[in-house]
């Protein structure tokens, strides 16, 4: 028991004292520091509550709108962020052919599967195709403003209105992502949220879908020898990224399946699963 106080009483001082570097040099340096070893990853954490401020304040103190932050040594965990229109369009747009994402970007996103998002050349192409054609749609422009006019009026006004005679104190932040959920409902599967079982539209699937976006962005921070012990283990984010993903996949195979009985009726493309359905 000595040897342990002895212990601790040796590495809790300068655990202390780099703690307290750490919030000095965010307050006084333009940027984060790189450290040795660690890199900029201290940065990271002490902020990972707040985590699209610090990139937004990050670029701002850049001058050029980018920045590259710096991941521990022998990780690979090196980011380049940017905010700069130039550097975007010349990635996404461009010179997109010369930037594929690779293996790496897919096994972070493998929640993904092959759509859009994780496809690089020719896939990426024959899916753009597809996808440009239903957002150009003319049906799908003239259903878009009926879909947010539905959802300011059956469910952003009401709740604000209610809010307000109430005199309650609530969240804005999960307000809106209440109202952009409705609406993604609407467009990706056409029905309305409060269609879906009760379990699925007021906890699980919202949550199923926080869950996976911490993961994700936790595997751009940490080792992937890290998150695969994780995933080994079933604990952390990886354990709730395996439950989010089941949630997520049971809720679209319910959805297909409702879809594809709809279809042998009425034949409407108005959603991106009526329109990817037809095409297999």
């Amino acid at each position: 028991m000595a040897l342990f106080s002895y212990i601790g009483f040796l590495i809790l001082p300068p655990i202390f004292l780099f703690v307290i570097i750490l919030g000095y040099s965010w307050k006084t340096s333009e940027l984060p520091w790189n450290w040795p070893f660690v890199g900029m990853l201290p940065t990271l954490l002490t902020n990972s509550h707040r985590l699209h401020d610090l990139s937004a304040e990050i670029l701002e103190r850049s001058g050029g709108g980018t920045f590259i932050l710096k991941g521990p040594w022998f990780t690979n965990l090196d980011l380049m962020i940017t905010s700069n229109p130039a550097n975007v369009h010349h990635v996404t747009s461009s010179n997109f052919g010369m930037y594929a994402t690779g293996m790496g970007w897919k096994k972070q996103f493998d929640i993904f599967g092959s759509s859009l998002f994780n496809s690089d050349f020719d896939e990426w192409k024959n899916q753009k195709v597809l996808a440009r054609g239903f957002l150009s749609h003319q049906r799908f422009q003239e259903i878009m403003p009926k879909f947010f006019e539905d959802s300011m009026d059956r469910k952003l006004i009401p709740s604000l209105e209610h809010f307000s005679k109430q005199q309650l104190p609530f969240d804005f932040t999960s307000l809106l992502q209440g109202q952009m959920f409705y609406i993604s409902c609407r467009v990706d599967t056409g029905c309305d949220a409060n269609s879906f079982p009760v379990s699925f539209h007021q906890t699980l699937l919202p949550n199923a879908i926080s869950d996976a976006c911490e993961a994700i962005l936790a595997w751009h921070i940490i080792p992937e020898s890290f998150w695969k012990l994780q995933k080994w283990l079933r604990v952390g984010k990886e354990n709730k990224l395996s439950d989010a993903w089941v949630t997520i996949d049971t809720l679209l195979t319910e959805q297909m399946s409702l879809k594809r009985k709809e279809m042998r009726d009425v034949m409407e493309d108005e959603d991106v699963v009526s329109v990817f359905l037809n095409f297999t």
